[in-house]
């Protein structure tokens, strides 16, 4: 069995901690390899030795701001369907209703679907990201009502 060096453990969970915050506060633009660094302190070679790139960065960052959640089994389709949005629904709400929050829940289907399942990015699924953006925000505005 290969032990990990506590060093390589820290400067990861450090570039993957300072990537996190920058999604949550500048977006995915503005979580760059630059302000991850400046961010973390940790050197921009140690970051690109465990990412080859930017994007592969905002990808690990994003599993663990939104970890997937564990496969439901409630005997049904359609109850194990439900039961993810749910979790997604109560995970997208602890965000504050803004322009970015709206954006994250447009953005995060397609996402998902180009980088984790690999499906198209059809008419379909830009439409269901839409309406699920549009309904999480207006269940957002109608909670602070």
């Amino acid at each position: 069995m290969t032990r990990t060096d506590p060093r390589v453990v820290r400067s990861r969970a450090a570039v993957l901690a300072a990537a996190t915050q920058l999604l949550a506060t500048d977006g995915v633009a503005g979580t760059t390899i630059e302000a991850v660094a400046a961010r973390s302190g940790v050197a921009k070679t140690t970051i690109y030795r465990h990412w080859p790139d930017q994007r592969a960065l905002v990808r690990d960052a994003f599993g663990v701001a939104l970890p997937m959640p564990a496969a439901p089994d409630t005997g049904t389709l359609a109850g194990d369907l439900l039961a993810l949005a749910t979790g997604l629904a109560r995970a997208l709400a602890d965000s504050p209703a803004d322009a970015d929050a709206i954006l994250d829940a447009l953005a995060g289907p397609l996402f998902h679907r180009r980088y984790v399942t690999g499906g198209p990015l059809d008419e379909g699924a830009i439409r269901r990201a839409a309406d699920l953006a549009c309904h999480s925000c207006c269940q957002d505005r109608h909670r602070s009502a």
